[in-house]
């Protein structure tokens, strides 16, 4: 071998020999005897770098994923089997699950299921083992065992009865266990211990262990392994070639030659002698074989390296890294270690979201996420909403509209389109300054054509002295402005001259390389009037492939500013809720006219162009108003086609010229800020004093039940004492809308596919949080070992919502069932324990404060929870007509469907015969509506406007028998001013007192005496109307609430909270 070459994924790197006298490279063929020449290029000093450096480290350990399930082995009882993937229909999709099966289930045993596997570590580092558990009929545990130089330790994890298993992760219980591993052998035992049996007349129990494997903790960076033929050059002056070659696609393709100028042909690569198939598509998992154990390998999609691994066989399964779960189509390919050698390629829809289409539309509310062709998706959606909600639109034009979006900027043609007749006082300004590329401008007033908002806006374009098309653009597109000057000013002057004769309150600088969304405008007008003292907000940007490539720009303390997110997945938690940021893109940013006049627009010691966006952001905010990021609005931005990418010529000269000049006026204001570089997911998120986690079964639906309203109104007491808030539900189930509405609000909204379990996002993400606040005890029973593994000093706020085992033991006690009484007593014994683990314990219910501390013997000191009623604004017009009596509930609550249907069979039946029941409820089912079937009652079910159950009706009834903690919907009813009878337990904790705010029954005949003064005594139905008015808003608003929450901060040592 004559010269040294390198090739890595499609690209070749050759050293020319050393020696004055060395010949040229001239050409790279494809087979020994082919005269097609690949052309060589000179490498730059940078591509040199960049190999020498891959080529040091080409020999350092591979972090390697070790696959358990594999390695379990079979038992010598006769009575026990170990399987894995046979039972499909109990088998996790796309991941190795084994299923012991237990026939003789009454004697208790240990089983030694995986013996002495054994990794070699070659430097310190922590191991993470982790999987997945379920079982039938069975209560057991499972036992990891690992020993190193002689140091030993055992983790014990239970199986989780209420884990049934199936194809779905959420069907079973996740663990996480970090091991700190030394250099040298580490060895793994595992041990299954089943106790008892659990159900009586069953033959087999089944333990279900899926996706058990060991990892390193840090995953290095992903780089692909080149190959390389020769020895590199001693000299640092070698000439270095690069050479753009195709992929190797079969065992039997041609080698590469080089050929070099004195006629000599040399054989560089061939390739390699082995294959490897995709076997299974789970678009979020691929299974693979290959014909040789141990081989090196890359997964690429869409020709980004996903993943090198070390092929285990026979079969292995490998997941796709979040950053490809974009929901959009992708080639996934399998290639040798080096990328250069393709094995196999299939199309992937790797999906952005894990949750069945039908449970989405049954329990999720619209808009749905949508998957697959996001911007075709996108402009679906605007046709689609043209369609439904009318349009003023001149029908041609839009024809004319969606054509053109289907094209691109060099295939479109300049078609006439009309755009509707704006109205005197539009309620935004849309200014988009253009220098030629007509095309580009052409296509971005068709995509603003498309889109439906509610709010009308008009449309100013500057030709910013064009020569082509776009001088005379008016003559194109009509009903819009066009501001011509005669020479190019750029694009400060422009901006500024546009938003001078804007005629709206609101303005907007759009790029008009820019594709907008539909609802794009009226999101950016929703974030402004949501939060407070907004002076500007700002679109996420994605690149046309689906790619982020904005999510709000955070100014490091060198003064320096990134795109935060840039090239990341744009569906990604951390890049989706609504957030305060160091600055905002002018590509497609928003402020109103009297605040850009006020900060005095863009500043001229930018001029012309370039930090003119990052420079109004901070003059925004030294004017004291904030800027938020709002990722609702998003936009399509087809990066540098006006001026180009490079920073060394052109206009786009000026964004170095201007760095230093930006730096220096602003100096003072980001020297607080971090490194560059320092933990970009903290730092993006400004003006906040600490971060919260809330864990809760689902995601909060408020139109659906009072658990998930208080939810929310727990999450809005902790952002307004300056909280940055997460979510995560136990499920991980997206609900679309529900989820949507969080993120809006400034929620970081944890879903899958982006984490598979709580304990996974734990493990990643819980030492950045100060306060985890967990809903329900069952919930912290699943997840508080996880917490103090990985959330160092964080506190844990338990809210118990109510008491569940004082809520069974009432309706045991009412139905004088033991079997009840006795699972209240086991309910209570799991619910103090779980208590014991929080730093506090807080409760709706003054009641039940009592009864906990009493139970604990005075260990527990539980606080007050504070309930938020946003009661509306409205002054009781007794005259309005209203009839009859309505009730409200979730039909998931037992108690709510108990209390109503006793209510019916034993009360109402006795009523007159003009008196209609409107009973009202998500979570009624078919059967619910039968068994309330009676003259007069009218099951309607789930109401999403909550004012239709309280507005038409004469009185709000409570009946319920059993239950616990507050009963939001009589808050909400009373603060509605319908007066309301309840009974002892729906009163009990709300303060409403009898005679005066409510009344209160508790027997049949307080029942219907308490209907009948109502229906007939209208001085009274004013007068509780009223009081219980008054008294919601004194007890129950935001501002006492949010002290009440700051006093639960206060009692765990946490005193940083806005005023």
């Amino acid at each position: 071998m004559r010269s040294f070459s390198s090739l890595e994924e499609n690209t070749l790197y050759v050293f020319r020999p050393e020696g004055s006298k060395s010949p040229e490279l001239i050409g790279v063929t494809k087979g020994e005897n082919n005269s097609s020449l690949f052309q060589p290029l000179t490498g730059t000093e940078e591509d040199r770098r960049k190999l020498l450096t891959k080529l040091s480290t080409a020999n350092k350990e591979l972090t390697d994923d070790y696959d358990l399930v594999q390695a379990l082995t079979s038992t010598p009882e006769d009575d026990c089997r170990i399987s894995v993937n046979e039972l499909k229909d109990w088998s996790i999709a796309g991941t190795a699950t084994a299923a012991l099966q237990i026939s003789n289930i009454t004697k208790p045993r240990i089983i030694h299921i995986i013996k002495s596997f054994s990794i070699e570590v070659n430097v310190p580092k922590t191991l993470i083992l982790e999987g997945y558990l379920a079982c039938h009929r069975g209560q057991g545990s499972l036992t990891i065992a690992y020993e190193q130089e002689g140091r030993k330790k055992e983790e014990l994890i239970n199986f989780d009865a209420r884990k049934k298993g199936g194809q779905e992760v959420r069907g079973y219980s996740h663990f996480s266990i970090p091991i700190k591993a030394d250099q040298g052998k580490i060895t793994i035992n595992g041990y299954l211990k089943h106790q008892r049996e659990t159900e009586k007349n069953t033959k087999d129990c089944f333990y279900f262990i899926g996706g058990l494997s060991i990892r390193p903790q840090e995953q290095d960076q992903q780089t692909c392994k080149p190959r390389t033929n020769g020895h590199p050059p001693d000299s640092t002056n070698a000439h270095l070639y690069k050479i753009k070659v195709p992929k190797f696609t079969h065992q039997s393709d041609d080698s590469l030659y080089l050929e070099w100028s004195d006629g000599e042909r040399e054989k560089a690569f061939s390739p390699v002698k082995e294959s490897a198939t995709f076997q299974a598509n789970f678009n979020h998992t691929v299974t693979i074989t290959a014909e040789k154990e141990d081989s090196l390998m890359c997964l690429y999609v869409n020709e980004k390296l996903a993943k090198i691994f070390k092929f285990s066989g026979p079969e292995m399964r490998l997941s796709l890294p979040p950053k490809f779960l974009k929901g959009e189509p992708a080639i996934a390919s399998l290639t040798d270690a080096c990328g250069a050698q393709i094995y196999d390629q299939i199309a992937i829809s790797p999906p952005r979201l894990m949750v069945e289409e039908d449970f989405l539309i049954e329990e999720g509310r619209k808009i749905f996420p949508m998957d697959f062709s996001l911007r075709n998706s996108y402009r679906q959606e605007s046709i689609k909403n043209n369609l439904i909600y009318g349009s003023k639109k001149d029908s041609n034009s839009l024809v004319t509209a969606i054509k053109t979006l289907d094209l691109n900027h060099k295939t479109l043609t300049l078609e006439p389109i009309t755009f509707p007749e704006r109205a005197d006082q539009p309620e935004a300004s849309i200014i988009i300054p253009a220098h030629n590329k007509v095309e580009v401008t052409y296509y971005c007033l068709c995509s603003l054509l498309l889109s439906v908002n509610k709010h009308d806006f008009e449309i100013i374009v500057i030709d910013d002295g064009s020569s082509d098309e776009t001088c005379e653009l008016e003559k194109i597109i009509k009903g819009i402005t066009v501001l011509h000057n005669k020479k190019p000013l750029r694009f400060i002057e422009c901006c500024n001259a546009g938003v001078s004769i804007a005629k709206s309150d609101y303005v907007v600088l759009l790029n008009n390389d820019t594709e907008v969304t539909s609802g794009w405008l009226d999101a950016l007008i929703d974030g402004f009037e949501r939060f407070d003292q907004v002076g500007l907000v700002g679109s996420r940007l994605l690149y046309p492939d689906g790619t982020l490539q904005d999510a709000g720009g955070i100014v490091w303390k060198s003064g320096d500013p990134w795109n935060y997110g840039h090239g990341q997945n744009p569906w990604d938690p951390r890049f989706s809720y609504a957030r305060q940021v160091d600055y905002l893109s002018g590509a497609a940013m928003m402020t109103t006219k009297k605040i850009w006049d006020e900060v005095g627009g863009f500043s001229d010691y930018l001029k012309p162009m370039y930090f003119e966006d990052t420079d109004f952001s901070f003059k925004i905010r030294e004017a004291g108003y904030k800027t938020y990021y709002i990722p609702e609005s998003t936009i399509y931005h087809f990066e540098g086609l006006t001026s180009g990418t490079d920073t060394s010529q052109g206009y786009k000269r000026y964004q170095e010229v201007n760095r230093p000049k930006f730096k220096k006026r602003w100096s003072q204001t980001f020297s607080t800020h971090s490194p560059i570089g320092n933990q970009p997911d903290l730092e993006k998120d400004r003006n906040i004093v600490g971060r919260v986690l809330f864990i809760d079964h689902q995601m909060p639906r408020g139109d659906r039940d009072a658990g998930s309203y208080a939810a929310l109104q727990e999450i809005k007491l902790f952002q307004s004492l300056g909280f940055k808030a997460t979510f995560i539900p136990e499920s991980l189930q997206d609900l679309g809308g529900y989820k949507s509405a969080l993120q809006n609000d400034g929620v970081e909204v944890i879903t899958a596919p982006f984490y598979l379990s709580t304990d996974s996002f734990l493990e990643e993400r819980g030492s950045e949080f100060d306060v985890i606040y967990v809903t329900r005890y069952t919930i912290l029973s699943s997840c508080v070992e996880s917490i103090k593994r990985h959330c160092g000093s964080a506190k844990i706020i338990l809210c118990n919502a109510d008491l569940h085992f004082l809520r069974e033991l009432r309706a045991a006690a009412r139905t004088r069932n033991i079997e009840l009484i006795n699972q209240a007593k086991e309910t209570q014994v799991n619910e103090m324990l779980m208590m014991m683990q929080a730093d506090i314990v807080i409760s709706y219910n003054e009641i039940e404060h009592s009864v906990i501390f009493s139970h604990s013997e005075g260990n527990i000191q539980p606080l007050a929870c504070p309930w938020v009623v946003e009661a509306p604004k409205r002054i009781i017009d007794p005259s309005i007509k209203r009839q009859g009596l309505s009730f409200l509930g979730s039909f998931n609550h037992p108690p709510n469907k108990e209390g109503i249907e006793w209510f019916i069979n034993t009360v109402f039946c006795h009523l007159s015969t003009n008196i209609n029941l409107h009973v009202y409820g998500s979570g009624m089912s078919a059967t619910d509506k039968e068994d309330l079937t009676a003259d007069h009652v009218y099951p309607v079910g789930f109401v999403e406007d909550i004012h239709n159950a309280f507005d038409h009706h004469k009185i709000f009834i409570a009946p319920l028998l059993s239950g616990a903690g507050i009963k939001g919907k009589v808050l909400s009813a009373a603060a509605h001013g319908i007066p309301t009878i309840l009974s002892p337990v729906a009163a009990e904790g709300t303060g409403l007192r009898n005679g005066e705010e409510c009344l209160v029954a508790e027997t049949v005949d307080e029942w219907e005496e308490a209907i009948h003064h109502l229906l007939n005594d209208e001085e009274l139905w004013l007068k509780i109307s009223e009081k219980a008015q008054k008294f919601v808003i004194d007890n129950y608003s935001f501002k006492t609430g949010r002290e009440k929450m700051r006093r639960i901060l206060e009692s765990i040592d946490i005193y940083s909270s806005l005023p």
